[in-house]
């Protein structure tokens, strides 16, 4: 091959890798900017989460389904935690089975976190809902909180912990019952399994206790729940507060766990996925604080103390024990 017949294969083995090397960068270039327009690289998780206030400014909106769907779920439980045996405070297991009817009426998507008897109680009673239905079998022992059963009895009979306690002295259930504890620490647990899970695809989740209302009729008549005034703040848990309002307790704030408070009720709460989820996780670390400080007691303390140190992330509207359907639904007043 003569010289000039070298140099021009060299000139053409040059332009061919001149092409090659264009085409690869311009190919890099819209990966790029594909990645910077989805938020995720290819055969990657999404990016975080958005807040429940940017949910809403992307036009993520309260759907409206038929049969009373909306976009949310409602999570509850109803495990045996032995209260019929008790000897003060009792309360029948089967009088709980009665009140629990009332939210498994509810033409709602309903997360149900049961033990055997009730969930043969709810598949009964949710005949015909079943695409709405998601009933998990737990006993207690499946709940984390329960590896902490026997600190928290030897935190119950601790003398720094009965030491001018309010509650040890009225003998409330919070105060010598683990199981009770535990139980309504396990409310953000279920609310968290539920939004992990999220068998409905919905962004809004409302917790409510399976005795909630203690059979008073205060439910909507039609069993339709058409919510309003909650999903507007899906960035926020919201709560009902009770009088004389999380004020009065700021200066006592340190000594909650030794006072007989009912301000923030526990069987009621909701919000957006990424706020119950940040909630839960204060939950834990707070729960980890108190087992290595000797304190114990039930949600509604727990959730009062968490308002004094994050109040950003609650929403507080006043009213009384029974006012969920009153002050959110449709139908209220």
């Amino acid at each position: 091959m003569t010289l000039e017949a070298q140099k021009k294969n060299l000139c053409l083995a040059l332009a061919l890798c001149s092409v090659f090397i264009m085409t690869w960068c311009l190919f890099q270039n819209q990966r790029v900017i594909d990645m910077l327009q989805t938020g995720r690289e290819a055969n990657s998780t999404p990016v975080e989460r958005t807040r429940g206030s940017e949910l809403q400014s992307t036009g993520v909106k309260q759907r409206r389904l038929d049969g009373g769907w909306y976009n949310f779920t409602v999570v509850s439980a109803l495990i045996d935690i032995g209260r019929g045996n008790w000897t003060r405070f009792t309360r029948s297991y089967d009088d709980y089975l009665k009140f629990f009817h009332q939210i498994l009426g509810l033409k709602v998507n309903l997360v149900l976190f049961v033990d055997r008897k009730a969930k043969a109680v709810a598949e009964e009673k949710r005949k015909g809902m079943e695409d709405r239905t998601r009933i998990i079998e737990t006993t207690l022992q499946d709940i984390p909180y329960y590896k902490l059963r026997h600190r928290i009895a030897e935190i119950m009979n601790s003398t720094e912990y009965k030491k001018d306690n309010e509650l040890v002295k009225m003998q409330l259930c919070e105060a010598f019952s683990p199981e009770y504890d535990i139980i309504n620490w396990a409310k953000l647990y279920f609310v968290d399994r539920t939004v992990n899970e999220n068998p409905f695809k919905n962004d809004f989740f409302i917790w409510l206790d399976g005795g909630y209302g203690h059979g008073k009729s205060i439910y909507p008549a039609n069993h339709v729940w058409k919510p309003r005034g909650l999903f507007d703040h899906a960035d926020k848990v919201t709560f009902i507060e009770l009088k004389p309002g999380v004020g009065k307790y700021v200066t006592v704030k340190d000594k909650l766990h030794k006072i007989s408070i009912a301000v923030m009720i526990g069987g009621f709460f909701a919000g957006g996925a990424v706020a119950m989820q940040d909630l839960y996780r204060l939950q834990r670390l707070q729960v980890s604080e108190w087992m290595e400080q000797g304190i114990t007691d039930d949600d509604q303390t727990i959730y009062l103390t968490l308002y004094y140190k994050h109040p950003s992330l609650f929403r507080l509207v006043r009213g009384g024990w029974n006012d969920v359907f009153k002050l959110f639904n449709v139908g209220g007043s």
